[in-house]
C-alpha cells in the first residue's frame, strides 16, 4: 500500500474506533496520518515492512488502548513515541528486529497491562533500569527470545500477579532481578537460569 494509498484508506475511517492495517505491504507511515482519528482505540500495524515511525504518529489518538506493531522490521523506536498514549494497555512489539528499547519509552504507560517484546534482538546485557517504572500495573510481560541477561521492575511495582515470559534458549545464563517484595509471581516461564 503506497503513502498516498494509506492516506486515503485512513481518511475514510478516521471517526472509527478501530483500524486493521495489517499485512498490507505498508512499508512508510506519512507523517500526521492518524492526526484526525482522535476516537482511535485499536490499531494493527502488524505484518509490515515498517522500519521507523514518524515521531508524533500517536499524538492525536489518546483513546488508543491496543497498539499491535508486530511482524516489521523495527531496529528502534523513537523514545518519546507513545508519549500522548495515555490509555495504552496492550502493545505488541514481537517478531521484530529491535535491538534495544530507548529509555523513556514507557514514561507515560501507566496503563500498560500486556507488553511483548518476544523474538527480537534486544541486547547490551541489561534493559534500561528504569524501563517499567512507570508501567505499575503491568500484568503480562513476554521478553522471550532476546539478547539481554538482566531485566528490573519497579519497587512499587503495584500488580498482584504478575506474568513473565524470558524462555531464552539462546543464551547460557540469564540473571534476573524481580523486586517483588509482597506481590505473588503469578507465572514464569524460563530456561537457563
Amino acid at each position: 500500500m503506497t503513502p498516498e494509498d494509506l492516506e486515503i484508506y485512513v481518511s475514510q475511517r478516521k471517526t472509527w474506533n478501530e483500524i486493521d492495517l495489517s499485512s498490507k505491504e505498508i512499508k512508510v507511515i506519512p507523517e500526521g496520518l492518524f492526526d484526525a482519528c482522535e476516537n482511535l482505540e485499536t490499531l494493527n500495524l502488524s505484518g509490515n515492512y515498517l522500519n521507523s515511525l514518524p515521531l508524533g504518529l500517536f499524538n492525536h489518538c489518546p483513546e488508543l488502548y491496543y497498539l499491535d506493531l508486530s511482524n516489521n522490521k523495527f531496529k528502534t523506536l523513537p523514545s518519546k513515541i507513545f508519549i500522548h498514549c495515555f490509555n495504552l494497555q496492550d502493545l505488541n512489539l514481537s517478531h521484530n528486529k529491535l535491538e534495544k528499547l530507548p529509555e523513556g519509552l514507557f514514561d507515560i504507560n501507566i496503563e500498560l497491562l500486556y507488553l511483548d517484546i518476544s523474538y527480537n534482538y534486544i541486547g547490551d546485557g541489561k534493559l534500561p533500569l528504569r524501563l517499567f517504572d512507570n508501567c505499575l500495573k503491568l500484568q503480562d510481560l513476554a521478553a522471550n527470545n532476546n539478547l539481554f541477561t538482566e531485566i528490573s521492575l519497579p519497587r512499587d511495582f503495584n500488580h498482584p500477579e504478575f506474568n513473565l515470559d524470558v524462555d531464552n534458549e539462546f543464551r547460557f545464563k540469564i540473571k534476573f532481578h524481580l523486586r517483588l517484595e509482597t506481590k505473588r509471581l503469578l507465572s514464569f516461564n524460563g530456561r537457563n537460569f
